[in-house]
């Protein structure tokens, strides 16, 4: 894995792939995927294209140009690589992030797991993991993920624990935003990765037709007593 960019603040690695595909994926706290492999969790089988985004300062990408130095960096290796269309994922931290730059990159899906709705505990006060680093954080130019991009497609899956959906609840409903609810905590892609179907509820969200995507994860997940949340009737 080739390092593209690093100082204090930012690390952007890149694996190679061969389609016309990028995966944008981008780290938690700890600057992982919640213990799975980073190649694993872009679901790429060495096919795709990975770029992998770490904040290191843990500022959930409000640090002082991060945002423009990250999307400055994705747009002209996307360029280079003449990719087609991008794909943002990520866990907790980087779950946010995932719909965060799915916007700002202008992605064609986003996928996140266990993301936070903001880190700003004006918005969220029960949120008090992570305490340390929220108090680093001078100026909330992202106090939240949001606004949704119309024309991207949103896969959320959160865990039904109290932490979990106080940000969950928070996420509105729209047509493009799939979520789905996994029973546990916050680590929803450790237990849909030990349950052997990772890599086909990835393919489906980039693959299938939106409904299609919705009916196909409802079934691989199924083993894990998940309760899918229609965002649409």
């Amino acid at each position: 894995m080739l390092t593209l960019f690093e100082n204090d603040a930012l690390r952007i690695r890149y694996a190679p792939g061969h389609t016309r595909t990028l995966f944008v994926s981008f780290t938690g706290v700890l600057h992982g995927m919640g213990g799975i492999a980073l190649d694993e969790f872009a679901g790429s089988g060495r096919a795709h294209h990975c770029l992998f985004v770490s904040d290191l300062r843990r500022t959930w990408y409000n640090g002082t140009g991060l945002a423009e130095e990250i999307c400055r960096i994705v747009r002209q290796k996307a360029k280079a690589l003449g990719v087609r269309r991008i794909i943002t994922i990520g866990n907790s931290m980087g779950g946010f992030g995932a719909i965060l730059f799915a916007r700002l990159l202008q992605a064609d899906t986003a996928i996140a797991f266990t993301p936070q709705y903001s880190f700003d505990s004006r918005i969220v006060p029960g949120e008090t993991r992570w305490s340390e680093y929220r108090e680093s954080i001078a100026t909330w130019e992202f106090p939240t993920a949001l606004p949704l991009r119309a024309r991207t497609r949103y896969y959320l899956f959160s865990g039904v624990d109290r932490m979990e959906m106080q940000h969950t609840e928070l996420f509105p409903q729209a047509p493009n935003l799939a979520l789905f609810l996994v029973g546990g905590g916050h680590t929803v892609a450790q237990a849909i990765k030990d349950s052997g179907c990772l890599g086909r509820v990835i393919r489906a969200c980039i693959g299938l037709p939106m409904p299609i995507a919705r009916l196909r994860v409802r079934q691989l997940l199924r083993p894990l007593v998940a309760i899918p949340v229609c965002s649409v009737p």
